[in-house]
C-alpha cells in the first residue's frame, strides 16, 4: 500500500512538472528571449511584448534604419518536423517604408528559409529614401510587391514566383509633379538570380528585362514612350540619342 502511494505521488509531481514546464514554455515573455537571443550587433529590438509564440516589437532598429509594430504568430507543431515557422506582420507607421504580412518558415539549421504568400505596400517615395536611394528622380506613387514563394539560394534565391507594381506614379519636373501612370513586372528565379521581366504596358513603353543579385546587376532596358507621357520625357530622350528602327531607345545597365 506505501509502495502504491509512493508510485502514484511520483506520478502526481511528474503531472504537475510536466504542466508546469509546458506552461512555462507557452507562456514563455518574448522580451526575456530576445534578450537572451544572440542577435547581430547591427539589429536591435525595443518594446518587446507578448510571448515566444506571439508577440510584438514596437520598434526593430537595423543599422540606422528602423521599423515599428512587428508582430509574430509562431506554430509550434511546426517544431516537431525541425521547422521554424510563424506570420510575421509589419504594422501601419509613418515610420515604416512598407506595412503587410508574410508565412516565413526556417529550419532550425538556419540553412533553408521561405517566404509564402506575402503582400508589402507602402509609398514608393518613403521607401526609396529608407533604402538610402540617390533621390536622382524623384518619384511617388504606391509600390505594392505580393509574394507567392521565394525560396532563399546562393546567392539569392532557390525559387521565386513574385510581381512588384507601382501605381499613380508620378516624377518631379521642376515645380510640377507629372504623371507616369502604372508599372508591373514578374519577378523569378534564375541560376540563383532574382530574373526581372517588366510589362512595356505603361506610359513610357518601358521594358525591363535581365536579372541582378549584389554586385551582379545585368538589365536590358528599353523605352518607347507613349503620347500619355510628359513632353519633357521626350525631350530629355531626344537629347540621350536616336531610337532604333521600331522607334526604342535602348539601355544596358551591367555591374
Amino acid at each position: 500500500m506505501v509502495k502504491q502511494n509512493k508510485r502514484k505521488n511520483r506520478i502526481g509531481l511528474a503531472l504537475v512538472i510536466s504542466v508546469y514546464l509546458v506552461g512555462l514554455l507557452v507562456f514563455l515573455p518574448a522580451r526575456l528571449v530576445m534578450a537572451l537571443a544572440p542577435l547581430p550587433e547591427h539589429v536591435q529590438l525595443q518594446g518587446v511584448q507578448g510571448t515566444l509564440w506571439k508577440g510584438q516589437a514596437q520598434q526593430i532598429r537595423i543599422q540606422h534604419q528602423y521599423m515599428e509594430q512587428v508582430s509574430w504568430d509562431v506554430f509550434p507543431l511546426a517544431l516537431l518536423a525541425g521547422q521554424l515557422a510563424a506570420d510575421i506582420q509589419i504594422g501601419q507607421s509613418p515610420v515604416n517604408p512598407v506595412r503587410g504580412q508574410a508565412h516565413v518558415v526556417m529550419s532550425l539549421s538556419g540553412q533553408q528559409l521561405t517566404l509564402t504568400d506575402a503582400r508589402f505596400q507602402g509609398e514608393l517615395g518613403h521607401l526609396a529614401r529608407w533604402l538610402d536611394i540617390p533621390d536622382l528622380v524623384p518619384l511617388q506613387g504606391e509600390v505594392v510587391l505580393g509574394v507567392t514563394e521565394f525560396a532563399l539560394g546562393q546567392p539569392i534565391c532557390s525559387h521565386l514566383n513574385a510581381r512588384l507594381a507601382a501605381y499613380e506614379v508620378e516624377t518631379l519636373m521642376g515645380t510640377r509633379w507629372q504623371a507616369l501612370g502604372d508599372y508591373s513586372m514578374q519577378l523569378a528565379c534564375s541560376n540563383g538570380l532574382v530574373q526581372v521581366d517588366m510589362d512595356p504596358s505603361n506610359y513610357l513603353g518601358l521594358r525591363v528585362q535581365g536579372d541582378f543579385a549584389p554586385g551582379n546587376v545585368d538589365l536590358a532596358v528599353t523605352m518607347q514612350p507613349t503620347a500619355m507621357a510628359p513632353t519633357a520625357i521626350h525631350d530629355l530622350l531626344q537629347l540621350v540619342g536616336r531610337p532604333n528602327q521600331q522607334g526604342q531607345y535602348s539601355f544596358r545597365f551591367q555591374l
